[in-house]
């Protein structure tokens, strides 16, 4: 299981965050 943090926001059908540095699905 992957969890996001609250920063990391929707964008078109994956996620980015640039404050945890989480990039996938």
């Amino acid at each position: 299981r992957i969890y996001r943090c609250a920063t990391c926001r929707k964008q078109s059908n994956l996620y980015e965050c640039p404050d945890c540095g989480f990039t996938g699905p």
